[in-house]
């Protein structure tokens, strides 16, 4: 009898060790998934600043170049000699100065954007982190020879795709790795396309 109640006992002591495991496993995973979870916000959240920062400068970029050509057009007026020249296909001084100047801001602000990619880069890099420079950019107007030559390299080497790859491979999503990969690629083939013309 004391046999059958020791072994009873035994295998209820067995039962409630399971059931802790079984209940310090659940919370275990609950905490795993609140820690997701709270990275996943702090992620989110460090994205939204991000993007509102460079809204920002761009807004401000954007109305400091709206000033500026306000102002040109306040000094010099928006034709010579009473004839409007946009309306010829010749281009004119004005066109061709802000064509040049609209670029240079362009490349500035293509390589602020690059800055802050590189010092703040986001732990899983996706597709729409990546600050790919645009077309207007990659045009060189107003650049001389010497510039030209220098950006063409720092460019180069930005968005050459081994050295992309080596500095930001590990944290690229991996459901849009390839897909980096291959914009990365056509990014330096245009680059090479621009400014080796």
């Amino acid at each position: 009898m004391d046999h059958i109640r020791a072994k009873e006992k035994s295998m209820q002591a067995e039962k409630k060790r399971l059931d802790d495991k079984a209940r310090q496993r659940m919370d275990d995973a609950a905490a795993e998934r609140r820690r997701w979870a709270e990275e996943d916000a702090v992620r989110e959240a460090e994205k939204m600043a991000h993007a509102e920062r460079e809204r920002r400068e761009l807004d401000n970029e954007r109305r400091k170049r709206e000033a500026e050509r306000k102002a040109w057009e306040e000094k010099h007026g928006s034709s010579f000699g009473g004839r409007d020249y946009r309306s010829d296909n010749i281009p004119s001084a004005r066109s061709m100065a802000t064509e040049m100047r609209n670029s240079k801001v362009t490349r500035e602000e293509e390589d602020r954007r690059w800055e802050r990619f590189n010092k703040d880069t986001p732990s899983v890099v996706r597709m729409k982190d990546i600050p790919f420079p645009c077309e207007e950019a990659l045009k060189g107007t107003g650049l001389s020879a010497t510039n030209k030559k220098k950006m063409f390299k720092e460019w180069a080497r930005r968005w050459h795709p081994d050295k992309f790859m080596q500095g930001f491979g590990n944290k690229l999503d991996v459901r849009e790795k390839e897909a980096i990969g291959e914009r990365v690629k056509a990014t330096f083939q245009s680059i090479q396309a621009s400014f080796q013309k």
